[in-house]
């Protein structure tokens, strides 16, 4: 566009100064309408170019323009975001400052375990010295039960020695007996459900009803496992009835193995 307007000045300027080159110009202006047609063809598919810039250009604005839409929307999310962020880190701080406090308090927790430890620790030691004495003190009670035990056994082998040299002297006879034995019957205590059951009074009491000259060594040893039965029931419920009662069916079992068993076994050798 400033071409042509250069050129057309410039013709207009040397037409009207130089008439005098009219013919000159006349050939020249031939030349110039052609050379003219032909910028003016340039001007053209100029143009042409211009406009299709122009429509390429529009295009793109309005791509920018769509962008910057996406843009802007991609704003408005991000502020969301980043407001979401802020809620986020705010929530994160009072977490953090609440799991300050839980770790203070767990802490402290954790001190108190620990002293409670400790004390439990001194406790099991204790309780470890209270079990080594009391293994010290079972260890003499059981050293003290053997003793008793042969004790017991020494006692009944003299009880039954000198149940048998008064028998064979005649001041203890079967009349002796039988009274023991009556006493033993009246005595004769009610059951109970553990160790002194129905089933062994029942047999207790056919032993007892038995004839004395009847009784074999089977039978006394079922008199003593009784009595031992019955002594276990005293003692588990500590009933010192049954206990005393124990003991005097021992010692009729005693008597009578001296007064009615022994005599017999002496006639069968």
């Amino acid at each position: 566009m400033v071409d042509v307007i250069t050129i057309i000045a410039v013709i207009v300027s040397v037409a009207s100064s130089t008439a005098s080159l009219a013919y000159w110009l006349g050939r020249r202006f031939t030349e110039i309408e052609s050379r003219f047609g032909h910028v003016d063809s340039r001007l053209g598919q100029i143009e042409d170019r211009f406009n299709k810039i122009e429509n390429r250009i529009n295009v793109i604005e309005g791509k920018i323009n769509g962008v910057e839409e996406r843009v802007n929307r991609i704003e408005e999310r991000i502020g969301k975001v980043e407001e979401r962020i802020i809620n986020i880190e705010n929530r994160i701080e009072k977490i953090e400052n609440g799991l300050s406090g839980i770790e203070d308090r767990v802490s402290k927790i954790e001190d108190r375990i620990n002293r409670i430890e400790d004390r439990i620790n001194k406790i099991e030691d204790r309780i470890s010295n209270i079990e080594n004495r009391i293994s010290g003190v079972e260890n003499r009670i059981n050293s003290l039960e053997i003793r008793i035990e042969r004790l017991e056994n020494a006692f009944k082998q003299f009880s039954e020695v000198l149940i048998t040299a008064l028998e064979s002297k005649g001041i203890f006879t079967s009349t002796e007996a039988l009274t023991l034995r009556s006493m033993v019957k009246t005595l004769l205590p009610v059951p109970r459900t553990k160790y002194y059951t129905w089933e062994v009074y029942e047999r207790l009491r056919q032993l007892l009803d038995k004839d004395p000259n009847e009784y074999t060594m089977a039978d006394i040893e079922q008199l003593n496992d009784i009595a031992d039965l019955i002594e276990k029931e005293g003692f588990e419920t500590k009933r010192r009835d049954l206990i005393e009662y124990a003991w005097k069916l021992r010692y009729y079992a005693m008597v009578a193995k001296v007064v009615f068993v022994y005599p017999k076994l002496r006639q069968q050798k």
